[in-house]
């Protein structure tokens, strides 16, 4: 971004209470931020992904009088940008999805629009800049055809992703990251090995797909465990980089706090996490992060075979440097390394 990101331990604490504790106890915190350090915290409230999440909270709590006016009503227009910015991604998000479906892409969508209401309940409140998708690698020709009919250049290619961009791009300012922008960006992702470590997709998993209605139109998304796997696997990804994402675990925490009774669910999760080496793992560090930050608990179906089984050195990594690690301004912190270090021996 480009940006300088840092908060106060103060304003990121009271941020968080919103979502913990008990809505006096947030008040009494909320009111002990002074203007101006919310004013200095407002790049770190964007690019935690938190900023949009905490108005909704602070609304629903009815705790706006306890946040500095400015910021109040500074975050209210940065909702209604991004309602308009995300009524243009659903008209892309729909057309993309139709122009696949036409073609008869064996495909699927993944993350973004797609967590809602599961693990966001509206999309305007998240970050969106992108669509991801998984593919039959046997379409990925027949995709990169029909994007360039409507405008999309492929910009880079791995192994397991192909991304694609139209439109133009300028610098980032934050007074315009909630606009709707000129760019437009899509990931393919395909993968039909179940061996590879690193992939967080899988091609196998287009055979469990379900069908979401959005704006009366049907489309595929990865099934709910696949979808469950996929935000483990990611955030566990970027706890072993620099920097996480603090909205993330806040979306995973939602999930597990509103399916804690899903036995079938959790069930299923288990079962397809038999083909991930690291899924265990992944579940187990952020269920424990999650928790530690928002409250609540993993239930005891999964948390046997993930939070119990974490290795002691990398529970101790967690207890000790995770919560720094989450909530550490940009660019982040060299925490992960440790990890890195405890994982080998894992």
């Amino acid at each position: 971004m480009g940006w300088s990101i840092s908060a106060d331990e103060k304003v990121v604490d009271a941020v968080i209470s919103t979502f913990r504790d008990p809505a006096d106890n947030a008040a009494e915190r909320l009111s002990g931020v002074a203007c101006g350090e919310w004013e200095r915290a407002y790049p770190w409230l964007i690019a935690s992904g938190m900023a949009l999440y905490f108005l909704h909270q602070v609304q629903q709590l009815r705790l706006e009088e306890f946040v500095s006016a400015q910021m109040v009503e500074r975050l209210r227009q940065n909702l209604a940008d991004n309602s308009k910015r995300t009524e243009c991604l659903m008209d892309e998000f729909i057309a993309i999805n139709r122009v696949f479906l036409e073609h008869g892409v064996r495909y699927c969508n993944v993350k973004g629009l797609t967590l809602s209401p599961r693990y966001c309940p509206d999309p305007a409140l998240r970050n969106q800049l992108d669509f991801d998708f998984l593919v039959d690698q046997c379409d990925l020709d027949l995709c990169r055809r029909v994007l360039a009919e409507m405008g999309y250049t492929l910009t880079m290619a791995t192994e397991v992703v192909w991304e694609f961009k139209a439109g133009s791009s300028g610098p980032a300012r934050i007074a315009d990251h909630y606009k709707p922008g000129p760019q437009r960006s899509v990931e393919l992702h395909f993968c039909t090995s179940v061996a590879a470590p690193h992939v967080l997709l899988h091609g196998e998993w287009l055979g469990r797909i379900e069908e979401r209605t959005w704006h009366g139109y049907s489309f595929p998304v990865l099934s709910a465990g696949d979808q469950f796997l996929v935000q483990a696997l990611h955030v566990f990804s970027h706890l072993r980089t620099p920097y996480t994402r603090l909205s993330w675990l806040l979306e995973y925490n939602r999930f597990v706090f509103a399916h804690q009774d899903d036995r079938e669910l959790w069930n299923r999760v288990r079962q397809y996490a038999e083909a991930k080496r690291d899924a265990y793992l992944a579940i187990g560090l952020a269920s424990y992060l999650s928790t530690c930050l928002f409250g609540g608990c993993a239930p005891a179906q999964l948390n046997s075979w993930t939070l119990d089984c974490l290795p002691a050195n990398v529970r101790f990594w967690a207890n000790r440097y995770g919560r720094r690690t989450v909530l550490s301004s940009l660019p982040g912190t060299k925490l992960y390394l440790l990890l890195e270090n405890e994982l080998t021996g894992a």
